[in-house]
C-alpha cells in the first residue's frame, strides 16, 4: 500500500505543479481573454500598437506580432513554414492562407481559442477558431482549383523526417466538402 500512496502523491504534485504554470486559468475577465497574446518566443506580451507594421497590417493599432514577425510570415520564413510545398499555390489562394497566418499571429482577440500545449517548441496556439461562413466560401472558391497535401495541415499528412514538410500525396482543394477548424 506504500507505493499506492506514493504514486496518488506524486501524480497530485504533478496535476498542482502544471496547473500553476497555466496562465490560463487565472483569466477571469472578458477583457483579460480579449487582450492577451499567445505565450510565443516570436510574439509580444502583451498587445500593443505597431505603427510600422508593413505586413498583417490589419493588426497594426493592437498587435501581438512585431514587425519582425510579420515579415517572416510575409516570407515564408516563420518556423520554416511556406504554402508552396504542395506545389504551386496561386497569389489569390496564398493570400488567404497569408491573412489566416497573420490573424493567428497577430491579433490580441484570440484568448477564448487559446490552448495550452505540452509540445517542446509551442507553449500555447491557438484552436478551433471560428470563420464566419461567408470568409470560409471565398476563402474555399480561391483556393479549390490549388493542391493540398493534407486535410490538417497541423497534425498530420506531413512528414518531417528530412525537416522539411514533405507530403504522401497532393490533392486539389476542390476534393475536400468541409474546411476543417485550423
Amino acid at each position: 500500500m506504500p507505493n499506492f500512496a506514493f504514486v496518488v502523491l506524486l501524480l497530485f504534485s504533478l496535476i498542482t505543479v502544471s496547473e500553476a504554470q497555466n496562465r490560463l486559468l487565472d483569466i477571469d475577465t472578458v477583457e483579460k481573454y480579449l487582450d492577451m497574446c499567445p505565450d510565443s518566443h516570436h510574439l509580444k506580451d502583451r498587445p500593443s500598437p505597431e505603427p510600422d507594421l508593413e505586413e498583417c497590417r490589419e493588426w497594426k493599432d493592437r498587435a501581438c506580432c512585431p514587425p519582425e514577425t510579420a515579415v517572416q510570415i510575409a516570407n515564408a520564413a516563420l518556423h520554416g513554414f511556406s504554402f508552396e510545398f504542395c506545389g504551386g499555390m496561386s497569389k489569390t489562394c496564398r493570400d488567404y492562407f497569408h491573412h489566416d497566418y497573420c490573424l493567428i499571429k497577430c491579433s490580441p482577440d484570440l484568448g477564448p481559442w487559446i490552448v495550452k500545449l505540452t509540445s517542446s517548441r509551442f507553449k500555447e496556439r491557438a484552436f478551433r477558431v471560428p470563420l464566419c461562413e461567408s470568409d470560409c466560401n471565398a476563402w474555399y472558391d480561391a483556393c479549390k482549383s490549388d493542391k493540398a497535401c493534407s486535410t490538417n495541415w497541423r497534425s498530420g499528412g506531413f512528414d518531417w523526417s528530412e525537416g522539411e514538410k514533405l507530403s504522401k500525396s497532393a490533392f486539389f482543394f476542390e476534393a475536400l466538402h468541409v474546411f476543417r477548424y485550423f
